[in-house]
């Protein structure tokens, strides 16, 4: 078996190779800030990268990487537990080019990162947040429909009772957007706590999704398999294994709306 590549040595070998595009780095565990610093200071032309799993990685190591303006296509942080906010919300504001981000496995990030994802990275084709256990209804765009100057103004006038809320989290407003993803068409959100609700205002926001993973969202219902209905031919494959208050009615329903499907997944055991 050959021995582990350490953090010490990437520094030595990095610093004379400016032409990556692609660096995948997931089999080093003790990854450092100061490695992925010097990788984005030298790999000008860097379109891919993975630190899956690179648990000593901060947001020092990836705010790094947004900052020198690389042409970054691809990023992979699943599992770099210390990601925080800030490091998503850079990528999302500065990666323009940005069509592939997995973010599972993140236990700080929260829907204030998930939110400016869908209203900068307008380019995504795929998105994994599978198992980060903040993300709710509030990471995800709304269905309301963007309203005019005048009708804020009536809103503003005659508010809604409050809603009893338990954090800060529950007080953010909706996510209204005028645009849509059209690009998109990979979503993962295994075990993230979202109801029929964000399943509604992500459909509408994202029409043309074909790989929808929502295996363990255990709060969805026949409901949300309305809404996904309407990708139509579209959709070709969806999990929503550990569901369990879907019903035969509602999946029969959905397979008849979205006939081009090849892989459906309901197994609750």
């Amino acid at each position: 078996m050959d021995p582990p590549i350490l953090d010490d040595q990437l520094v030595e070998s990095l610093s004379a190779c400016p032409h990556l595009e692609s660096v995948i780095l997931s089999a080093v565990s003790d990854l450092s800030d100061r490695t992925v610093v010097l990788l984005a200071e030298a790999a000008i032309n860097l379109q891919s990268i993975d630190l899956s799993g690179c648990e000593q990685v901060t947001d020092v190591g990836v705010i790094q990487l947004t900052a020198n303006s690389l042409p970054l296509q691809a990023i992979h942080l699943n599992g770099v537990a210390g990601i925080t906010d800030p490091s998503v919300s850079a990528i999302a504001k500065t990666c323009s080019r940005l069509v592939e981000l997995e973010l599972c496995d993140l236990p700080l990030l929260t829907p204030v990162a998930v939110r400016d994802v869908w209203s900068f990275s307008r380019k995504l084709r795929a998105l994994r947040l599978a198992r980060c256990p903040l993300l709710t209804d509030k990471s995800f765009p709304s269905s309301l429909i963007p309203s005019l100057p005048e009708e804020k103004e009536l809103w503003s006038e005659k508010p809604l009772p409050p809603r009893p809320s338990t954090t800060w989290i529950d007080k953010l407003p909706p996510l209204i957007l005028r645009h849509t993803a059209d690009n998109l068409r990979i979503l993962d959100l295994t075990s993230c706590r979202i109801t029929n609700e964000a399943i509604e205002g992500i459909i509408t926001h994202a029409p043309k999704i074909q790989s929808l993973i929502l295996s363990g969202c255990t709060m969805l219902t026949n409901d949300a398999l309305e809404s996904i209905s309407k990708l139509g031919e579209h959709l070709d494959v969806l999990m929503l294994a550990h569901v369990s208050k879907i019903t035969d009615a509602g999946v029969v329903k959905l397979v008849r709306a979205c006939w081009n499907l090849r892989c459906v997944d309901v197994a609750c055991e």
